[in-house]
């Protein structure tokens, strides 16, 4: 018995000491000597891992080990008071029967006072790679989580600024033109303090499958320079853009069978429809040519109508707004938007409830605003359940939405805009829009007439800018404001017979006769004016407005002219809002591989974005506004 009592006991003994031995020191900085605080070290113990942080004076204690050797070292990435600390090894540390105490780990700060430069090469040519507008970019060997993007000037150099002393890979990822490339690139601490680095890019070579993209309905090609296209089973970053001819080319294939082709750009110029996918192209090892693939002009077909005319300055007012589902071209609706001008307030938003009583959309408040209401439908089809759409021929959903009117709009015409979707609403797709004018009814003055409407090139369906539309008298012109969907007119009128021109700097002047005009009338007309310059002129204006990456403003983030751009929230969910004291023309978003994953027109200093479908990380937004571009940083969670 007494036997057996001293043997447990050795072994107790044995098994607590084996388990019970700490390793323990201070972290320091390696220059300055002092303590490292708040920072995570890590020791690899046979077949697994512990961490520990380290305390206010730098000290750190693993305890409960074993006998063994163990890897000490410091892996994430922390700045602290201006200096990086990134991953470093301490070295082996052996426990061999005692604790083991006393360690100094010196740990090196890295000084972010380094840049790399060089210039972007055709690896075949030498020659330096132009206008390549997209984005690269710079890992840091070791640390994962930290990279950022740098996009190249139009002659292809770049400059990528405070950097601390450390490795890193220049990423490209490819795209349509060339092969995807990592390049490395060291900053020692002893210097220099710019590094220069060029990066080789080679071109694509082998089969190629091109074509052209057609109007629908003329088949003729669309002659749009930029309209994006993508095939399935490449990478996100390889699609390709339609030149001002309408042509596109898909480089350096393999040979073989591709699932589908499709176009991603839609706008109020064109969307997709039948034709606008293509399935099943076999490349074969010589390229397949002739490729057609079509488009259809975007037009407006349904509209929301008012139970009123009038509304009452400093009045709470119950008005019914409805939309009929009278025409299936764009498949079933599935939410509207109103848009109400300064001086009109919701005071209460209803869903929009079907002929049967069924409450077919409700508000949607995720992108919603003061001035902008949602509302949008469940959209669910699967197992049965109701799909939250108007979706039955001559059917109509109505609201009745309570607005309160401001005293200072007495004696004023008041016009709310509307949007109907025809998928998810608040993302940039194709809807019908229109307006809703309400005349103050305690106005004895009977008012003008209204002639009002679009202007769009007849050839593109692109909206035209700086346009002039009068009576041919000269005695009334017209106020031209630019909207989402392009330059809209308003003409006011009193009673009598008009004619009433369009002109355009590049376009053929279009009249309008026999405008009879009533007191109160109001009429619409959209102008589609033919253009007479040339092609040429044409491209290049295209041209200047699809080069939205420019070098002045994409290296630091800010543009050279005095535009105030601002992003809120950032980070965002669900949406994003884009203010501005210029008008913004056009809004892209980039993910991290340079693809263009929003593309919205805007013309307003102020949009809202739909980022519900983005996943998580960082993107670029691209701002256009008449002073150049802007570029900033978006986290999305």
């Amino acid at each position: 018995m007494k036997t057996l009592s001293i043997t447990l006991f050795i072994v107790m003994s044995t098994m607590l000491s084996a388990l019970g031995f700490n390793i323990s020191g201070v972290a320091i900085d390696s220059e300055t000597g002092n303590p490292i605080t708040n920072i995570e070290l890590g020791l690899e113990v046979p077949g697994t891992y512990k961490f520990t942080t380290t305390g206010s004076d730098g000290s750190f204690t693993f305890s409960n080990l074993s006998n063994g050797i163990f890897l000490l070292y410091y892996w994430n990435s922390d700045f602290i008071n201006g200096s990086y600390y990134l991953h470093q090894n301490y070295g082996e540390v052996v426990i061999n029967g005692a604790d083991i105490t006393g360690i100094t780990f010196e740990i090196d700060p890295h000084h972010p006072v380094y840049e790399i430069t060089g210039t972007i090469y055709d690896a075949a040519t030498g020659l330096p790679v132009n206008n390549l507008n997209y984005a690269f970019n710079i890992e840091w060997d070791d640390h994962p989580e930290q990279w950022d993007i740098f996009v190249p000037n139009a002659d292809g150099s770049f400059t990528i600024p405070g950097l601390p002393d450390w490795s890193y890979s220049l990423e490209w990822f490819g795209n349509n033109d060339y092969e995807a490339s990592v390049t490395p690139a060291t900053i020692l601490k002893s210097g220099p303090q710019q590094v220069e680095v060029d990066i080789y890019l080679t071109p694509k070579s082998g089969p190629f499958i091109s074509g052209v993209v057609l109007d629908y309905d003329t088949q003729e090609p669309i002659e749009m320079a930029g309209r994006s296209l993508i095939l399935s089973d490449l990478p996100a970053s390889h699609f390709t853009e339609t030149d001002e001819n309408g042509a596109f080319i898909f480089n350096g294939l393999e040979p073989g069978s591709y699932y589908k082709l499709e176009i991603t750009t839609e706008d109020t110029a064109y969307i997709n429809g039948e034709g606008s996918i293509v399935y099943y192209l076999t490349v074969p090892q010589n390229g397949l040519t002739g490729v057609q693939i079509y488009q259809h002009k975007f037009e407006t077909v349904h509209e929301v109508t008012a139970n009123t005319e009038e509304f009452t300055p400093g009045e709470t007012k119950v008005i019914d707004f409805t939309v009929v589902y009278d025409d299936p071209v764009y498949n079933e609706i599935w939410g509207v938007k109103l848009i109400l001008p300064d001086g009109v307030t919701a005071v209460s938003t209803p869903s929009f409830v079907n002929n049967s009583g069924i409450s077919t959309f409700s508000r949607q408040y995720q992108c919603s605003s003061s001035s902008q209401l949602v509302w949008e439908g469940y959209h669910q089809t699967f197992y049965g359940a109701p799909a939250g759409n108007l979706e039955v021929l001559n059917e109509e959903a109505s609201s009745a939405v309570s607005l309160h009117f401001d005293e200072s709009l007495a004696g004023q015409s008041v016009e709310i805009g509307y949007e109907i979707y025809y998928t998810y609403t608040c993302v940039l797709n194709y809807f019908s829009y229109g307006s809703i004018t309400l005349e103050d009814g305690t106005s004895s003055f009977s008012g003008p007439g209204i002639v009002s409407g679009f202007i769009r090139d007849a050839q593109t369906n692109v909206s035209i800018d700086n346009v002039v539309i009068k009576t041919v008298s000269n005695m009334y012109q017209a106020s031209v404001n630019e909207t989402p969907f392009g330059a809209h007119y308003s003409l006011g009128l009193p009673a009598g017979v008009y004619s009433v021109i369009c002109e355009a700097k590049g376009y053929e002047s279009q009249i309008l006769s026999g405008v009879n005009i009533e007191n109160g009338q109001k009429m619409t007309h959209t102008f589609y004016l033919d253009p007479v310059a040339s092609k040429q002129d044409l491209t290049t204006v295209e041209a200047k407005q699809d080069q939205y990456l420019k070098s002045e403003t994409l290296s630091n983030g800010v543009s050279s002219a005095e535009t105030f751009i601002q992003l809120y929230p950032n980070p965002a969910t669900n949406y994003l809002k884009v203010n501005s004291n210029e008008v913004v023309s056009q809004v892209k978003i980039l993910n991290r591989s340079g693809q263009v994953v929003k593309d919205l027109q805007t013309y307003s200093p102020t949009s809202e974005i739909d980022i519900s479908d983005l996943t998580a990380g960082l993107y670029f937004v691209n701002v256009m506004t008449n002073q150049g571009a802007e570029v900033k940083k978006l986290i999305v969670r």
